[in-house]
């Protein structure tokens, strides 16, 4: 009985106190839609179906794969839920490789997938209106369904619906959860940035060109002087006391020289010898180089 009377009261009490969604949403969707765009290496989302309601959270209608954080504040979370198609269609626009939209080849993706969609909820959070949200230490974790209800309560959230379908073939949906206090905390001060940064995005390419580089497995490494190296004769027998065919080392030759990125195990496929990654790609490695990362601009003080 005291559920069905809270129901009841929330039910009476929430209606008036709710902005119109869509105006609830305006600044935040401006960020959502760059940084979703971004990801994906498209110009721009502006031309997709959008749907913004108030609604409480209903695990049955949500896509497949679910990540969610929470702020500082104790009634600031977000959860963002994007269909295996979507995320995997991501992952190889950045790989560079053909759509693998089949659930075979999404599992074999799985550890880059995940990896990426962290990706985009660092992003996210470095948006102006999500940034009070996102820089303090938040964390993103992969949820089920059924756990955003014990998250996100009774209380209606600003539910943003994006359709990223072209031929209307695949399942491309995106969708963003927001509590009413994560809104609230935005605030309106980042519209006029927001505004800059949509201006800004339209100019910029989203990702870096296609490129070719020279991926090499390493299996171990051993020390040996000059004098030892020039003894060496055909038949000798190097020890690699370290040799693991479980943790391979892929590196990728750089400007500075070969770059750690990601192990793998040593297997095979259709009858050539194959390295499977054994997890997403190291963080650091997407970290930009030092001198390539913006430096904020400071605004004119007016007279």
């Amino acid at each position: 009985m005291t559920v069905i009377a809270k129901k009841i009261a929330f039910a009476v009490n929430s209606g008036p106190s709710r902005p119109d969604p869509e105006t609830a949403a305006q600044s935040m969707l401006i960020d959502i839609r760059n940084t979703l765009a971004r990801w994906l290496s498209v110009d721009d989302l502006s031309r997709q179906d959008v749907s913004v309601v108030w609604a409480r959270i209903d695990a049955s209608n949500l896509p497949d794969i679910i990540m969610a954080a929470k702020g500082s504040a104790k009634d600031s979370r977000i959860a963002v839920a994007l269909s295996g198609p979507l995320a995997a269609l991501a992952s190889c626009r950045l790989l560079g490789i053909d759509q693998q939209s089949d659930a075979a080849s999404r599992e074999a993706l799985k550890p880059f997938i995940e990896q990426n969609m962290l990706d985009l909820g660092r992003q996210l959070g470095g948006t102006p209106c999500l940034a009070s949200f996102g820089n303090k230490g938040t964390t993103w974790t992969f949820e089920p369904a059924n756990n955003l209800a014990d998250q996100f309560g009774e209380t209606e959230i600003l539910r943003i619906e994006i359709d990223c379908s072209d031929d209307g073939q695949d399942d491309h949906r995106a969708v963003f959860l927001l509590t009413p206090d994560l809104l609230n905390a935005a605030g309106p001060e980042g519209n006029e940035a927001n505004d800059l940064d949509a201006a800004n995005d339209r100019r910029l390419s989203p990702r870096l060109g296609p490129c070719q580089v020279d991926v090499k497995a390493v299996a171990d490494r051993v020390r040996m002087s000059v004098a030892d190296c020039s003894r060496l004769e055909i038949g000798h027998v190097v020890a690699l006391p370290g040799l693991r065919f479980d943790q391979l080392e892929l590196t990728i030759e750089m400007g500075e020289g070969q770059v750690p990125f990601v192990d793998a195990a040593l297997g095979a496929d259709k009858g050539q010898k194959a390295v499977r990654l054994n997890r997403g790609l190291d963080p650091s490695f997407r970290i930009p180089p030092s001198d390539m990362v913006a430096v904020p601009q400071s605004k004119p003080v007016p007279n």
